[in-house]
């Protein structure tokens, strides 16, 4: 089983076919497996004719399968046209015409459905003649056999309430969905041009922007687009209302022109924002309906204060205004192709969407509002976490070299005359005192630096081989005659001191440490 989406501004019925590598995650129809499945071919070849599934399939009897090509608003489709049993919940319908794709355009690929199904006129079928909606007819109509013949219209539902969930039914429709005084208010299909109807065309007579009452002084009351009459499209395949390109910047500087402070919008986005700050609309459709957008309907605000006006651009020169499913989730809508209408449903006195709700659509901008200030917020946090992991992994790092760099005590456990403990004990710094001196708890750090600085410069008068006045003799025993000594208590890392109790001693550094005159 196939996903489609319904839609009502195309008339062609197309699915993926087997083996297409360019359809992105869709499920794919293998026609192998189908006893009913028949490629519509040609005898003679094609220079547009290529090799896929279907032309292999074709490829046995010597004739070449008819290709296709649909382009949409999204991008285009191509793949080959072939003919099977179509299952619509209940309704099966017997060869019907279809495309068999192969190649989809990136952003159809990332559609959540699989395919799409056609509901508009003949006018605008290139693969399913007859339509969708002509077969329907055929098999299940006023003509057909059955006694009980389905209504040549079908009606569409859409909600975000799950206790009402979002339908389409065709042959009948259910005002009960709406309240118990509903009706329709109809308007008539409009035809352009010669040959068959295409789109579900209507005449829009103006659509009123009104501020109401909480219009300021240098706002106006109402301002009128389209006075004079344009066309409109109700499609379910166009998620918001959109606007011919001539009209679009000034339909979207009125309806943001109160959002303060002034710059807050960019485009259809606004800032700091929230519904009271956009008005009404109003669409007045021939002959003599209107039908109210609240702010509600058409914008949606996050928590955050970041606001989504669900407006787009019709097309690089299109002249149509398309009434998406942001209309069609504010009134309950039927599609009667018997009488060329389109009627919409109001209990009582038409006012827009709250009879039911937000639509899905709306509900999933919001989704996109809030997860703006979310990533903010998720990529502040991280970066938070990062500096403290780094200052903590810093100090760490600075402790663990720091003790590395403190110098156990040493033992001679050799005898008091032997050769070790000479060297250990004789070995002096270049012209400074020997290292039993460092671990001297008398004086300051500042006392024993002067102290080495006096040792390294020879006295006036000073005789003998050794650095000291008088000749000192290279080997000076620490006092009492120790055959060991013991290190300074603190670290090597100047900012650490020794923490026992007495006096802090200063650590050498390691040039210090390293011997610069030979043993004699």
């Amino acid at each position: 089983m196939l996903s489609v989406v319904f839609d009502t501004g195309s008339s062609d019925v197309w699915i993926p076919g087997r083996g297409c590598r360019e359809c992105g995650a869709h499920a794919t129809f293998d026609f192998s497996k189908s006893s009913t499945y028949e490629p519509l071919v040609s005898s003679s070849s094609s220079s547009s004719s290529r090799n896929g599934p279907t032309g292999d399939a074709a490829s046995s009897s010597g004739v070449t399968a008819l290709t296709f090509e649909v382009d949409y608003g999204s991008g285009k489709v191509t793949g080959y046209e072939a003919r099977d049993v179509v299952t619509l919940g209940s309704l099966r319908l017997d060869a019907l015409a279809f495309g068999e794709v192969d190649f989809e355009d990136r952003d159809i690929q990332s559609f959540m459905m699989d395919g799409i199904a056609g509901l508009a006129f003949r006018g605008l079928a290139m693969v399913t003649k007859p339509t969708l909606l002509e077969t329907l007819q055929k098999q299940y109509g006023a003509s057909s056999d059955d006694d009980h013949a389905m209504l040549d219209a079908f009606a569409v539902y859409l909600s975000n309430d799950p206790s009402k969930p979002s339908h389409l039914t065709f042959g009948a429709y259910d005002l009960g969905v709406v309240g118990p005084n509903a009706t329709w208010h109809y308007t008539p299909v409009v035809r352009h041009g010669l040959g068959d109807l295409k789109y579900w065309t209507v005449r829009l007579d103006g659509l009123v922007v009104d501020w109401g009452s909480s219009s300021s002084s240098s706002d106006t009351a109402q301002t009128t687009l389209c006075a004079s009459g344009c066309s409109a499209i109700v499609d379910t395949g166009t998620s918001g209302i959109a606007i011919p390109e001539d009209l679009y910047d000034e339909l979207v500087a009125l309806v943001t022109q109160r959002v303060a402070p002034k710059g807050s919008c960019k485009d259809v986005t606004c800032y700091y924002a929230s519904l009271d700050d956009f008005p009404d609309l109003s669409f007045r459709l021939a002959p003599d309906n209107a039908f109210p957008l609240r702010p509600a309907d058409y914008v949606v605000c996050s928590k955050w204060g970041e606001c989504l006006v669900k407006f787009q651009k019709s097309g690089t020169g299109s002249t149509y205004w398309i009434l998406g499913d942001v209309f069609m989730e504010a009134y309950y809508t039927l599609y009667d192709a018997a009488n060329l209408r389109v009627g919409f449903a109001c209990d009582g006195t038409c006012s827009g969407g709250s009879w039911h709700g937000r639509g899905g659509a709306l509900d999933g901008a919001a989704d996109l509002a809030d997860s703006t200030w979310a990533r903010v917020a998720l990529v502040f946090s991280a970066a938070s976490i990062v500096v403290i992991v780094g200052y903590v992994a810093t100090l760490y790092a600075r402790l663990v070299l720091c003790a590395s760099k403190k110098r156990p005590p040493v033992s001679d456990s050799a005898d008091e005359g032997g050769p070790h403990r000479r060297r250990l004990q004789g070995r002096r710094r270049r012209g400074g005192p020997p290292r039993w001196l460092w671990g001297s708890s008398s004086g300051s750090q500042q006392q024993q630096q002067q102290q080495h600085r006096a040792s390294t410069t020879e006295p006036e008068g000073a005789t003998g081989p050794g650095p000291f006045a008088g000749g000192a003799p290279h080997d000076h025993h620490p006092p009492g005659g120790a055959s060991s000594f013991e290190p300074p208590a603190t670290t090597t890392c100047d900012s650490y001191q020794h923490g026992g109790g007495g006096p802090s001693v200063g650590a050498p550094s390691t040039e210090e440490l390293l011997p610069r005159t030979r043993l004699v």
